[in-house]
C-alpha cells in the first residue's frame, strides 16, 4: 500500500502531491496529520485501487443544500432516462488513479453526491442544474 505525500493546503485541509491523486484529506487538528492511502496504483500491486474516501457529512449536506437552492432560485427539470443513463455511464467511467466513483456515490471532495441509473430525488443524475465536479458532463 501506498501512502500520500500531504502537503497542507490550508488549516484543516490536506492534499496529496502524488500526480494523477490530489486527494484532498481533512485534518481536523493540524498537529496529528493521519496516513492517507495513496490513489495512485502501488507498482508492487497495479490492478489494487480503491476510490477516495466520501466527503465529510457536513460538505455532503452543504452540497445538498446549496442545489437545493439552486433549483428553488433558477428552476431544474428531471431528466429523461436517457440522459440519466448517459450521465451514469459516464461516472462508472471514472474508476482507477484519480478516478472517483464509488458504486453510489461520486467521491470527489467537492461533491460526495449520490449518483445511480435510477430516477430520484438524491440522484444528482437526475436533475438538469447539476454538473460534474471534473466538468465531465454539465448542466442541461
Amino acid at each position: 500500500m501506498k501512502l500520500c505525500t500531504l502537503l497542507k493546503v490550508r488549516a484543516g485541509l490536506y492534499r496529496c502531491t502524488q500526480p494523477r491523486c490530489g486527494q484532498e484529506v481533512p485534518v481536523p487538528d493540524d498537529r496529528h496529520v493521519p496516513n492517507s492511502r495513496c490513489q495512485v496504483q502501488d507498482a508492487s500491486n497495479p490492478n489494487e485501487w480503491t476510490p477516495p474516501a466520501t466527503p465529510p457529512l457536513a460538505t455532503r449536506v452543504a452540497n445538498l443544500a446549496a442545489s437545493a437552492g439552486a433549483a428553488a432560485v433558477h428552476g431544474t427539470r428531471q431528466l429523461t432516462q436517457a440522459e440519466i443513463d448517459a450521465r451514469f455511464a459516464i461516472c462508472q467511467g471514472c474508476v482507477g488513479p484519480g478516478g472517483y466513483f464509488s458504486g453510489d456515490t461520486c467521491t470527489h471532495g467537492s461533491c460526495g453526491c449520490g449518483v445511480s441509473s435510477q430516477a430520484g430525488l438524491l440522484n444528482k443524475l437526475a436533475w438538469s442544474h447539476e454538473a460534474c465536479p471534473l466538468g465531465k458532463w454539465t448542466a442541461s
